[in-house]
């Protein structure tokens, strides 16, 4: 991965900001608002630290893997996809439980600052 442009980098980072916020929305949304799998969101869920952080871990993480990021993007979609899918019962992908942990501790993080 040492082979990759800064220029590719940046562009990989923005990317990354966007649909790091979008995938952020959605798991609040998930978690806070209302889950086919979940019911009812009983956890009270500040949405834009969750949009933020993970907003923030994408766009780092596309800054370090460059193109690579869109493969990540599209299983974390994809493991959403499959949690909210009631006919799948193995719905908590391996993908889905670190993404969910890593913001978890992001927030807790911002939290006690």
């Amino acid at each position: 991965m040492s082979n990759i442009s800064l220029g590719e980098r940046i562009t990989a980072a923005f990317l990354g900001v966007f649909f790091g916020a979008l995938i952020g929305f959605i798991l609040s949304w998930l978690l806070g608002v209302y889950s086919q799998t979940l019911g009812a969101g009983k956890v009270p869920i500040e949405f834009a630290n969750w949009i933020g952080l993970s907003a923030l871990f994408f766009a780092f993480l596309g800054f370090i893997t460059g193109r690579h990021l869109g493969t990540f993007v599209g299983n974390v979609l994809n493991a959403l996809f499959q949690f909210e899918d009631q006919r799948n019962y193995a719905f908590l992908d391996s993908l889905f439980l670190i993404v969910l942990v890593l913001i978890l501790i992001g927030v807790w993080i911002v939290s006690q600052l």
